[in-house]
Parts: structure tokens; C-alpha cells; sequence
């Protein structure tokens, strides 16, 4: 995939915005993803949100995974603290 990953400080006394912007496959694109996290500290958080949508739309995590809590570990997505 290409993406670019930014953060917005909205005032001291707040967490940043956290936006993550990408498209795939990167040579022939045919989903683009974008997220965005009020207040979601770091742009890390929306780059992982973005890789578990990845992996759904290509096929490493079904829904039921989604649901039930275990997309976290059945990804293609390494999964860091």
C-alpha cells in the first residue's frame, strides 16, 4: 500500500486528531481507506486501523473474526503495543 500518516493538535489541554490516508495495491490502486480518530493520540492507531480494513477487503480476516474480537490476531498485520 502508499500512505501518509498526520496528526493535528487541536490545544495542549487534548489528545491530537490522528488521520491516516492510503490506497492499494500500490502499483494498480483499487481501494483507497481513510481514517480518522478524534482525539486518537497518534497516527500509529489509525495506520493499524487501516491494516485490519486491508486485511478484510483482501481476505485475511472474515467477519466473524471482526465480531468476535479475534481480527487482532488473525491479520497479516503485525500487532505491537
Amino acid at each position: 500500500i502508499a500512505g501518509k500518516t498526520g496528526t493535528a493538535r487541536e490545544n495542549a489541554a487534548r489528545p491530537n486528531h490522528a488521520t491516516f490516508v492510503s490506497f492499494a495495491p500500490y502499483d494498480s490502486p483499487e481501494i483507497s481507506v481513510g481514517v480518522t480518530i478524534p482525539h486518537g493520540y497518534t497516527s500509529g492507531n489509525t495506520a493499524e486501523m487501516a491494516g485490519y480494513i486491508y486485511d478484510y477487503y483482501y481476505g485475511h480476516i472474515t467477519y466473524e473474526d471482526v465480531i468476535s474480537g479475534h481480527a487482532r490476531d488473525s491479520g497479516g498485520n503485525a500487532i505491537t503495543d
